[in-house]
């Protein structure tokens, strides 16, 4: 039996009741038990910090922590300073995984020798709790190799290997310690912050393997995060894409996938703020950011075909490109 120790790290804010414990009870509950869960409360306001207490009660493999409300990057920064298994795996609080989720990981990346692993999920409405899209489960016996160039470019122009996989989240993916030992999250980051972690990982990575199993269960918000108002906290996500790009890297196919997906990245943000004058300052500062690099996305034979069109669109004006998204979304949900 494998013994290595598999430490799980769960961020906590203001989960509705039914989902924290489901995600807690569905770690809790691996047919692998050699784990440390790492649960850090972030400050939330809700009764979610004592459900947490009250799991870690029952099960002395977990621990809970309180902290002030810094944000998801700070939460999981705060438990990978402790950290003290073999491989890391990150669980959104609620989100929930398989019962063999981790030990299929674990076994994976055993016989593969592979510096991390990733594994497929499924989609669950939030509502009716139902898994939508196809409900193939998926073998674990199939799996794609990638090494270091292959595995960022598929997570830069989010070429997925299998059905149901989002390379660009940290979470659905084992990761030895030992490679992100001294990898921390970008705390000023509020949206993108999954991409430039993994981005920076994968660097370092030699071996990565994609299992097609399905094993985690992603929650799908009903509600659009474009139609949810705007953070101007997200603005600075853009600020920290620049300083990357600026100080480039070694290897121009990297700089070149970094550059496609952060303008893609960024032309989501925009599309959060709405078009009115009192936004026009932070506007102008992404479209600052867009139009810097546009012209080298729109030359890369890898720009994904959509963001593409977007940026030729964008000729016609960033809020005309907007406006036009907005319309068509409306008349598909219509």
């Amino acid at each position: 039996m494998n013994t290595r120790l598999v430490s799980i790290i769960v961020p906590v804010y203001k989960v509705k009741e039914s989902l924290l414990r489901k995600s807690i009870e569905s770690i809790l509950k691996q047919s692998y038990k050699n784990i440390q869960l790492l649960v850090v409360d972030d400050g939330s306001p809700d009764d979610s910090g004592r459900i947490c207490d009250e799991y870690a009660g029952m099960d002395e493999r977990m621990i809970v922590f309180h902290i002030e409300n810094g944000g998801v990057s700070s939460a999981r920064n705060y438990a990978l300073d402790r950290v003290q298994g073999d491989y890391v795996l990150f669980v959104d609080s609620d989100d929930y995984i398989e019962e063999d989720c981790i030990e299929i990981l674990v076994n994976t990346m055993q016989s593969t020798k592979a510096d991390c692993v990733m594994c497929s999920a499924f989609r669950v409405d939030e509502v009716s709790m139902e898994k939508k899209g196809s409900t193939a489960v998926g073998s674990a016996e199939n799996y794609m190799e990638l090494d270091t160039e292959q595995a960022i470019a598929r997570l830069c122009y989010m070429e997925q290997p299998y059905d149901g996989y989002d390379i660009g989240t940290v979470w659905g993916t084992l990761y030895k310690t030992a490679m992100i030992k001294d990898i921390r999250f970008n705390a000023r980051m509020r949206i993108g912050e999954d991409f430039e972690y993994k981005f920076r990982v994968l660097q370092r990575c030699h071996e990565i393997v994609c299992i097609e199993r399905k094993l985690y269960n992603y929650l799908i918000c009903n509600q659009s995060a474009m139609r949810n108002g705007f953070d101007v906290k997200k603005i600075e996500t853009v600020d920290e894409f620049e300083k990357i790009v600026k100080a480039g890297f070694e290897n121009q196919a990297y700089l070149d996938g970094f550059k496609s997906r952060a303008v893609n990245i960024a032309i989501v943000i925009l599309f959060m703020v709405p078009i009115q004058k009192h936004y026009k300052t932070y506007r102008d500062e992404i479209k600052q950011f867009i139009y810097a690099y546009r012209a080298d996305v729109l030359k890369n034979p890898n720009t994904r075909k959509k963001l593409r069109v977007s940026l030729w669109v964008s000729y016609l004006g960033l809020d005309f490109t907007q406006r036009v998204f907005f319309m068509l979304g409306s008349k598909a949900r219509g």
